[in-house]
């Protein structure tokens, strides 16, 4: 749901500004002809109706957004790795200490993240506002489709009511200009409630007259098959239709509604030049058009829905002035420049959905394709940390103020808005097998008992919010059990080739206990995910190991605040002094989560051991 709420509002900023630039470059091209003007609008809408799409599918590809389709998620993170190991804190306004009072009061692994019971109400207020403006969006797109349904069926309609025509000075100049001005075949009918000549259909093309237009003057009947016939030449019932599903989709939007607008009236405007340019001089023309109008406000009936009609009196005014303007261009669009638009239309779209590569994929951590498309070929293979000892002496040495702004291109990872901000990013899809495996209660009597009735004590637990993962990780977990072990299984499946499995793997074996588990979550610190190495951080502070004290302590400047919140945590748990300079340092870090931890752990006595 968050997914596509946000999907649709980066699409509507891309869209708002693109339409801006299609009306500056519009204005620009105010000398040029109508076909021109009309190209650059469809594109524009074409290019309007694919963000949403190339939005969701790029990030798969590796490509990131300019407007992070996770700027919900992220907000999502500050509750730590999907219901995770992060105290309840207001990234946005980093000047308030108290909401992370009591962030660690209790090490039970299903309470981080709800540290006093309270998923935030901030976080349920913003979900069900998220919720109803999807719902009032989908309804908007429901009776948009409604609309274009009914024009559809109404066009249906009108043709099978009406009376193909015959006239055979009717029929010599359709023929005339099927030939010259569109290589479709065109079926042309009278009809009872048409008022004025129009075109409808997109597969059988249509041309509507009114009743006893076959008695029309022939000048007129020529100019008015010229104009429908151009209609259909130029397929405008198509790029109309590609205005409706635009406004259907951003019913909420004004520059769409505009758009549409635009295209239609330079439309008829062009097709307005290609009747000039086959020979119908232009104050003649200019009176047949003012001729049918006149008629269709005498007949007093409405448009035809779904038909593009040739009277359009809101439009008379400026098509008169263009028709009678004997320097207005009247060219039409080449192939060679419809071509080269509709390029350019796909280069924009895919350029605007994602103008750079994914954060993620930067060095020194590698995105999320390599680490998920590169097998592990076990934990040994991973880079060696740098060694602690130094790492902490640079630390010690290392001026506060310096530490206060610490390196991190790009900032915080959560924030970089890639295929892996969100917390979601993290969730594993469970099938009908995994879950009968997780209720498997083999290991309710095995050795590891005690941690497997803690996993299934959370199988029934209710989500608090969209990122807590709590049921959905406990599931995977017991499904991992052997013979009934759980741990041993758990601890393999940390060297898995999916960043996700490494990750799930790491958060469950957070209330193990096992001290065997530590030295492979200790190999994962040097994991190329930075959510992975939250989760490593996070596992070894659960389990509250001191013999990888000096690992932990040399992943505190890590790029991720969640790294370095759990290292600070786990090294203030152990109270010696030996790591004082350590804590005295994060004191200054840039993420409040991290300086509020070390004040805490500073405040503890320590020991000189």
């Amino acid at each position: 749901m968050n997914q596509i709420v946000a999907l649709m509002v980066a699409a509507s900023v891309r869209t708002t500004i693109l339409l801006f630039v299609a009306a500056g470059i519009a204005l620009l091209l105010r000398n040029r002809a109508a076909a021109v003007r009309h190209a650059l609008w469809t594109a524009a809408m074409a290019v309007s109706l694919s963000l949403p799409l190339l939005s969701a599918a790029l990030p798969i590809l590796g490509v990131r957004n300019p407007f992070s389709v996770g700027a919900f998620a992220s907000a999502a993170w500050d509750r730590i790795v999907g219901s995770t190991f992060q105290p309840d804190v207001n990234r946005g306004h980093e000047t308030s200490a108290t909401s992370e009072k009591n962030a660690y009061a209790s090490r039970s692994l299903f309470d981080v993240g709800e540290i006093s019971g309270s998923a935030p109400s901030d976080a349920s207020t913003a979900t069900q506002i998220r919720e109803d403006l999807l719902l009032v969006w989908i309804a908007g797109v429901l009776l948009g489709l409604l609309r274009i349904l009914r024009s559809g069926i109404a066009v249906i309609r009108l043709r099978r009511s009406a009376t193909p025509v015959s006239d055979i000075r009717v029929v010599s100049v359709w023929k005339q200009l099927e030939r010259r001005l569109t290589s479709r075949n065109v079926l042309v009918v009278e009809a009872e409630s048409v008022s004025a000549p129009g075109t409808g259909g997109i597969i059988r093309p249509t041309i509507f007259l009114p009743r006893g237009a076959v008695e029309w003057e022939a000048i007129r009947i020529r100019a008015t098959l010229a104009h429908e016939c151009a209609h259909v030449g130029r397929r405008d019932c198509l790029a109309k239709m590609l205005a409706d599903v635009g406004v259907t989709l951003y019913w909420f939007h004004p520059l769409v509604w505009y758009a549409r607008r635009r295209m239609i009236t330079e439309s008829e405007r062009a097709c307005d030049d290609l009747v000039l340019n086959n020979g119908v001089r232009a104050g003649r023309y200019a009176s047949v058009l003012v001729e049918t109008v006149r008629a269709s406000l005498l007949q007093q009936k409405g448009e035809t829905a779904g038909v593009l009609s040739m009277a359009r009196r809101s439009e008379l005014e400026t098509r008169l002035v263009s028709i009678l303007d004997p320097n207005r261009a009247r060219g039409r669009m080449s192939s060679r420049a419809t071509l080269i638009t509709a390029s350019g239309a796909i280069v924009v779209a895919v350029l605007t959905s994602a103008p750079h590569l994914d954060a993620a994929s930067s060095e020194p951590h590698r995105g999320l394709q390599k680490t998920v498309a590169e097998p592990v070929a076990g934990l040994h293979s991973l880079p060696t940390p740098a060694k602690p000892e130094k790492r902490l002496r640079a630390i010690s040495a290392a001026p506060v103020a310096e530490l206060h702004t610490l390196p991190s291109p790009g900032g915080e990872p959560d924030r970089r808005g890639d295929s892996i901000a969100g917390p979601l990013s993290e969730r594993l899809t469970l099938s009908a097998g995994i879950m009968s495996a997780a209720r498997n209660t083999a290991t309710l009597s095995g050795p590891d008992s005690v941690f497997a009735g803690k996993l299934y004590a959370q199988l029934s637990r209710v989500p608090t919010w969209e990122g807590d993962l709590v049921a959905d990780r406990s599931a995977w977990a017991l499904s991992r059990q052997r013979n009934g072990l759980l741990i041993d299984p758990l601890t393999e499946s940390l060297a898995d080739p999916d960043w996700r499995v490494r990750a799930y793997a790491a958060w469950a074996l957070t209330v193990s206990g096992a001290s065997r588990a530590v030295p492979p979550l200790v190999r994962l610190l040097s994991d190329p995910n930075w959510r992975v190495r939250a989760m490593a951080a996070y596992a070894i502070d659960g389990i509250g190991d001191e013999s990888a004290a000096a690992a932990m302590a040399g992943m505190a400047q890590d790029e991720a605040w969640q790294v370095r919140y759990a290292v600070v945590h786990f090294i203030g748990t152990l109270h010696s002094a030996k790591y004082q300079p350590l804590l005295q340092a994060a004191l200054a870090d840039r993420h409040i989560a991290v300086r509020q931890a070390a004040s805490e752990a500073i405040s503890e006595p320590f020991s000189h051991k």
